[in-house]
């Protein structure tokens, strides 16, 4: 097949197709992008999967690229969230397998992503917590914040923890605001858990490491 039919045949796929270099920059995706994620093919290629896979599956992502890379291909398909242009993470599966191996340290990944949200919310794949909501529903977490005060984030923003509140469901969260010039106002205000993982972004640069 060559270049021009593969072409015809990506866009016109419901599937997301992509091609991903050895750095895991994407180099093409297909026009079914839009219509899963809401964001046009020039708005995710030359971008990494840090601008779109959910903090907490990134780990998810190095893994099978590190399959691929010592088998050529990934033997089960792996399932992450990825960001919507409008909000929120869409369930991927992913599939993929290396095509081009002309050298070692420049060779291209195919992958073909489809959003399985609803199968994933009517229970038929498990949906595995992430890391810090597992610990939190079951006890375990180590609770890093415990008082109103300065905290260290792990991008290294001050947080002013400033008020706690126990919901109707006896969960435990701390507000408060850190001071980030990226944002309109410079100031943001957050909210997390006792463990530190932040439940208004996700954003593992928000987490709270350690009481200053």
């Amino acid at each position: 097949m060559d270049d021009r039919e593969f072409r015809v045949l990506a866009e016109h796929s419901f599937d997301m197709i992509c091609f991903v270099c050895s750095d895991l920059v994407m180099r093409y995706t297909s026009p079914a992008c839009t219509n899963l994620l809401g964001w046009q093919p020039d708005e995710m290629v030359g971008k990494g999967p840090d601008e779109f896979v959910h903090p907490d599956d990134l780990r998810v992502v190095i893994d099978s690229h590190r399959e691929l890379r010592e088998r050529g291909e990934r033997r089960s398909p792996t399932v992450v969230r990825v960001r919507h242009k409008e909000g929120g993470y869409v369930w991927m599966e992913t599939t993929a397998r290396r095509v081009a191996d002309e050298a070692d340290s420049d060779y291209v990944v195919v992958l073909v992503m489809r959003d399985i949200s609803a199968r994933m919310n009517m229970g038929e794949i498990p949906n595995p917590l992430p890391r810090e909501e597992a610990c939190h529903e079951s006890g375990a977490a180590e609770e890093l914040i415990t008082t109103i005060d300065l905290h260290l984030t792990r991008s290294g923003q001050i947080a002013f923890i400033d008020h706690k509140k126990v919901g109707e469901n006896g969960r435990t969260t701390y507000g408060g605001h850190v001071l980030d010039k990226t944002h309109g106002s410079g100031v943001r205000v957050l909210e997390w858990l006792p463990c530190g993982h932040c439940i208004t972004t996700g954003d593992e640069r928000h987490r709270i490491v350690r009481r200053v």
